[in-house]
């Protein structure tokens, strides 16, 4: 497995909705997401991808708004708030989690949050600019973070659902997949290859 929130939150997306897929690997350590297949397939040199027949898409929160979009509930179960305000809030912080807060996330990989401390590097102390972030963050979270508690969203929310108590679920943490190996994050994240019908 691997241990990027982005990969995660799309892998939950679909398994929330029992879409059948498969995972490609992309090997990160040798820039396989530059080569010319991929990124004819994501456009962006990133990962994740997304593969629905002839139609590919890259970023993972364009990817968990397609999968809604084109499989929705009652169908299917819902990945985002059916409510107007609490999808676009929902939206939003899929939006502001992925593109601020750099400093935090180069300070503090997200192997922290999937492994044992003590397997890992020690880390340092935080720079004045990921204290800044951290206090960014926790300002925003004291604002959505419902206080007393529970899914940001309210009921609607599923137990793997990405916003369920305002963090991914790994689905590892519940059965839904083979828990990481450490090993296996030199590899990086996956392509998401789907051959579904609509």
């Amino acid at each position: 497995m691997w241990t990027s929130p982005y990969v995660l939150s799309c892998f939950v997306a679909l398994t929330e909705k029992k879409l059948p897929f498969e995972v490609q690997t992309v090997k990160l350590h040798e820039a396989a997401q530059h080569s010319a297949t991929y990124v004819h397939t994501s456009f962006t040199a990133r990962v994740p991808a997304l593969v629905d027949g002839d139609f590919s898409l890259s970023e993972s929160s364009a990817i968990v708004e397609y999968l809604e979009d084109k499989w929705p509930a009652p169908g299917h179960a819902a990945v985002l708030p059916p409510e107007l305000h609490q999808r676009a809030r929902a939206r939003q912080l899929m939006a502001w989690l992925r593109s601020d807060l750099g400093p935090i996330r180069e300070e503090r990989s997200s192997e922290y949050v999937f492994y044992p401390i003590e397997s890992l590097p020690p880390f340092g102390p935080l720079s004045t600019a990921a204290h800044k972030a951290v206090t960014k963050l926790v300002t925003f979270a004291e604002r959505v973070v419902p206080a007393e508690g529970g899914p940001l969203f309210g009921a609607w929310c599923r137990p793997m659902s990405p916003f369920r108590h305002g963090c991914l679920h790994s689905p590892s943490a519940s059965g839904g997949a083979p828990p990481c190996s450490r090993s296996s994050t030199r590899f990086g994240p996956p392509i998401v290859q789907q051959s579904l019908s609509a």
